[in-house]
């Protein structure tokens, strides 16, 4: 089988260097548009296993499916050849879709990557859509950054964001699987999410709730994470009876003056 070998084994800032343009897919498409496309059944191409977790919805295939039934599968899937099988990088969205419909045969261009490359050209993919899925995004960060070794600056630069952005990013993966299941379907938004991620681990499902049930905005729920965060902290003292002296403990500069002119009052 023919192999399009898209990289070489590069240091990690030449990759970094080469997946941070923004139209690397545009790129890699027009390099291989003139290759042989094979076609395959549908049933023998496999979810991506970086992206399963992330499930592709109903309501995101309604456009998809009619289009394959005016025109056919005619945009080839990009697809990852390892092992004997076959494994789905670009047009996920699209296999789901096709197989639904019961086409039989699809287009595919072929690639040989390892796990790093691939990992690359997901991310270029996602990166290239306009309403990013930030869902997708995390998984795929959270493997470049685990597995990888990438600091949060080089996964800024391949995504052109603030090093703050991609630790909230990152973070994300850690919210329960209900709200990023809610996430990837557009059923919250990503300003909801981030904010969740700086509340208790065991009360975010109780203010998702609030949020529902009250229709919040992301800056109502700033403020009430905040507000009952300030009403469960402690204050930390340490008692020395030996010496009749107290000393307290504040987790920020914050408490420290708040607790200061309270007292100078």
């Amino acid at each position: 089988m023919k192999e399009n070998k898209i990289l070489k084994e590069n240091n990690l800032e030449d990759l970094i260097k080469k997946f941070s343009k923004s139209d690397i897919v545009s790129s890699i498409r027009e390099n291989y548009s003139k290759e042989n496309i094979k076609y395959i059944s549908n049933y023998l191409i496999s979810d991506n296993k970086y992206l399963e977790k992330a499930k592709v919805f109903d309501s995101n295939l309604k456009n998809i499916k009619s289009s394959i039934e005016e025109n056919g599968v005619y945009k080839p899937f990009y697809v990852n050849y390892k092992d004997n099988k076959y494994e789905v990088i670009i047009g996920r969205k699209r296999l789901r879709a096709s197989k639904e419909l019961k086409e039989e045969n699809v287009p595919c261009i072929v690639f040989s990557v390892n796990e790093h490359e691939e990992l690359l050209m997901l991310l270029a993919d996602i990166q290239d859509h306009k309403e990013v899925n930030m869902y997708e995004l995390s998984l795929i960060l959270n493997e470049l950054y685990s597995k990888y070794n990438y600091k949060l600056k080089q996964l800024a630069i391949l995504i052109n964001q603030s090093i703050y952005q991609v630790s909230n990013i990152l973070n994300l993966v850690k919210l329960p699987y209900e709200i990023l299941l809610d996430l990837g379907n557009n059923l919250t938004s990503y300003g909801i999410c981030k904010t969740l991620i700086y509340a208790k681990p065991n009360k975010v499902m109780e203010y998702y709730k609030i949020y529902k049930e009250k229709n919040l905005s992301v800056r109502d729920l700033e403020l009430l994470i905040k507000n009952d965060n300030k009403k469960e902290k402690k204050l930390n003292i340490l008692v020395d009876e030996d010496n009749l002296t107290i000393n307290l403990k504040f987790e920020n500069s914050e408490d420290l003056h708040r607790f200061l002119k309270k007292i100078n009052k």
